[in-house]
């Protein structure tokens, strides 16, 4: 029971994400701190507060999470909340920006309560307090409020029902009293009534958000207006609701749903927290503003002082009675035998959802999959499919559980990143960002990422639409479906050494553009492309661990700072290439070679043409003239111990030296102290009698050109100097 609320209050954050556009390809919910948070926020007694720092979500908007059941002290519980923004402040380098509060209650009352509180003076005296701590005096903090319900045993069900008064789909073609036969009770139905409006919000204060599991707008922003105006129609017309608004659906997909009592629908039999059978997929909106309104009242009937006024409130609630809406219910039943029917009844409630949802707000992956790029995409995948030579299609997300190995735009832009060998911005890069386009003339669009989507796509025609699409997309479907096996297989891969686990934990990306590099011989033209996924799964666990043992050994030589050795380093691609231009592969093609059941595939590492060698590898070890090599804690320490050997066994003109390193290298500590780095502190060397600081804030490459801007200075000889790291038997810098 823990496990499951833990699993559904996560899928509430990353609804509320994916709606607000942050969706970089982060597994934050997997991590231990994040499960670790949720749990303390299921189990609260009376209220707990969390945040997205602690959770490790990572985007510019920062989150306070509070699960609320009771609070007797209001001003501690608002303090509280300011302390848990300065401490998220504290544990960020760069400012705040928005903060969003997203507040988890157990029934309507508790939304009220806290809503009457955040709109107080209090409140805002809270507000005030939030808004010194971001910086942004002018932004409101935005609230979210999630009813997260426990489950009673309870029937769900509507009343006051006049069956006369009931429209079927398909209609009935006999007396409305006769047994229809067995034929006409398989498959879909409909029925369209109207309902008392108290009814639907009732059921949503006994079920809370999980009423909306099937709706596609779940979490969109609710700011734009509707709200208000359903308020005002309950407010000083409820008896022309019917007329002013769209309605409400229910789905329904028990099997043995049926109108079998007199007055009366029951809709479920609840019997304790776990998966519903039915769900409000249009109206949402509609449910949670009456909600507002109507638990509102009942707030300020409490509430009133005097007589007068809380006869003038009851008035209001006694008037609600009048407020009626339209109410569809459609019966779909899921077979719970055969998976083949299961998945096609599944499919066709997410296609009704997704039709009575077309008027959410527009975004970005709405005009991207409207475009002609990826209508031509579509187009020549749906022609492939029907020659059996398609792997997979494109669907928007939301529509992914429609059709068999579908892939969403998001997902072919993210797996098209990898194969460009770009698997940091693959994982860092939002919706917003990997979907970005521009109105280039006459009202047409064009993406602007051209390593997604390139031109030559457009210019193709049906005589090279085919070449042209494997030499871009060829990979793109055995990236998706590496990927996610990674997702799959990670949960279950655990290692004592956290360097390993950091890999395997913020690798996804990495190690799927890896093998997908390993497979095309490191090239990025895919058009000779094979396919060989059944290989690769039947190995992947072992390819994982193999992956994440040797980017975990790269990195000693990669990195100045071990602490950066975390999962910002797999937002980038520069880690990315130096793995590729530096691990072993033959491990690799091992366990694949091993996998094929047919063949051998000889392996190719990369050429030099194909990706420049960097030279940010870490130093071990420093030769400074005829002396013994000398092991070193890092580049910057090798900087250090060869300037001072320098300036020990050569002559040379101390005034020269210091105006011509002077940035990097004096006996003046205030000049290196303009150029120090906060993690990387000059360094104090005595040298016959004179003290010097020397700057180690540069990077490698730099720290070699201000070594050899020293030694040509005070004349050097060639072959003095050389630079090891653990890796490479010859030197990595040499002077």
């Amino acid at each position: 029971m823990e496990n499951m609320k833990i699993e559904v209050r996560g899928e509430y954050i990353r609804n509320i994400l994916i709606n607000r556009d942050i969706d970089c390809d982060e597994q934050w919910w997997e991590e231990r701190e994040a499960r670790t948070e949720i749990k303390e926020l299921v189990n609260a007694e009376t209220y707990k507060l969390s945040n997205s720092v602690k959770m490790k979500i990572e985007s510019e908007e920062k989150f306070v999470f509070l699960a609320y059941k009771e609070c007797i002290d209001r001003d501690r519980l608002l303090s509280e909340i300011v302390a848990e923004v300065d401490e998220m402040a504290q544990g960020c380098e760069e400012p705040l920006g928005c903060v969003h509060l997203v507040c988890f209650v157990t029934n309507m009352k508790n939304r009220i309560f806290l809503e009457k509180i955040f709109a107080s003076e209090e409140g805002k005296k809270m507000k005030k307090q939030v808004r010194s701590i971001t910086g942004n005096k002018r932004d409101r903090i935005n609230c979210t409020y999630i009813l997260d319900q426990e489950f009673k045993k309870q029937d769900i069900k509507l009343v006051n029902v006049n069956r006369y008064e009931l429209i079927q789909m398909p209609p009935i073609r006999s007396h409305i009293n006769w047994e229809v036969d067995a034929a006409g009770k398989k498959g879909r139905k409909g029925y369209v009534l109207s309902v008392e409006l108290r009814q639907l919000v009732e059921i949503y204060d006994k079920v809370g958000d999980r009423l909306f599991s099937r709706n596609v707008r779940y979490g969109l922003s609710e700011q734009l207006g509707v709200d208000q105006a359903i308020k005002d129609t309950l407010e000083h017309n409820p008896e022309q609701f019917w007329f002013k608004n769209n309605g409400v659906t229910i789905m329904v997909e028990r099997r043995d749903f049926k109108l079998d009592r007199v007055g009366e629908i029951l809709i479920e039999g609840l019997k304790e927290y776990g998966n519903l059978q039915f769900s409000v997929i249009n109206g949402a909106q509609t449910i949670t503003a009456a909600a507002e309104y109507f638990y509102g009242l009942e707030y300020e009937l409490s509430e009133a002082e005097t007589e007068e006024d809380k006869k003038k409130i009851r008035e209001k609630i006694n008037r609600l009675q009048e407020a009626k809406v339209l109410l569809r219910i459609i019966h779909i039943p899921l077979d719970n035998g055969k998976e083949e029917t299961k998945i096609k009844g599944s499919r066709e409630v997410s296609e009704i959802s997704v039709a009575l949802n077309r008027q959410k707000p527009i975004k970005a992956e709405d005009i991207a999959f409207a475009s002609p790029f990826v209508e031509k995409l579509t187009e020549f995948l749906d022609q492939e499919r029907k020659t059996g030579n398609a792997g997979f299609r494109l669907v928007k997300r939301g529509e992914d559980s429609k059709f068999e190995h579908s892939i969403n735009l998001v997902e072919f832009a993210r797996a098209r990143k990898a194969c460009c060998r770009e698997p940091g911005a693959a994982r860092s890069q939002g919706t917003n960002t990997l979907l970005s386009f521009e109105n280039v003339m006459y009202g047409e669009y064009q993406f602007k990422n051209k390593d997604i989507f390139p031109e030559e796509w457009m210019d193709a025609d049906s005589s090279n639409e085919a070449e042209i699409f494997r030499k871009y997309y060829g990979a793109v479907d055995f990236a998706v479906k590496t990927s996610r096996l990674y997702e799959k297989l990670q949960k279950d891969l655990n290692f004592t050494d956290l360097k390993r686990q950091i890999v395997i934990q913020n690798g996804k990306w990495y190690f799927t553009a890896y093998i997908v590099l390993l497979l095309n011989f490191f090239s990025t033209d895919y058009s000779e492309f094979v396919d060989h996924f059944d290989a690769v799964s039947g190995c992947m666990t072992e390819l994982m661990e193999l992956f994440a043992g040797q980017a975990a050994e790269l990195s000693n030589d990669y990195l100045e700072d071990e602490h950066e050795f975390n999962s910002n380093l797999f937002k980038k691609n520069e880690f990315f290439n130096y793995i590729v231009n530096e691990a072993d592969w033959s491990g690799f093609e091992k366990l694949i070679n091993d996998h094929l059941k047919t063949g051998e595939i000889s392996f190719r590492g990369p050429s030099a043409s194909q990706g420049k060698k960097l030279l940010n590898l870490k130093v071990r070890r420093v030769k400074l003239g005829n002396n013994s090599s000398e092991v070193v804690e890092s580049t910057a320490d090798a900087m250090v111990k060869t300037v001072e050997f320098i300036l020990m066994n050569h002559s040379y003109d101390d005034s020269e030296v210091t105006v011509w390193c002077g940035g990097w290298l004096s006996d003046d500590e205030a000049a290196v102290n303009l150029n120090a780095g906060y993690f990387r502190r000059n360094k104090k060397i005595e040298v016959n009698g004179n003290t010097y600081w020397v700057g180690t804030s540069s990077n490698s490459r730099r720290k070699y050109d201000q070594i050899e801007e020293l030694c040509r200075l005070v004349g050097v000889e060639h072959g003095t100097i050389k630079w090891y790291s653990n890796i490479q038997k010859s030197p990595i810098f040499e002077w």
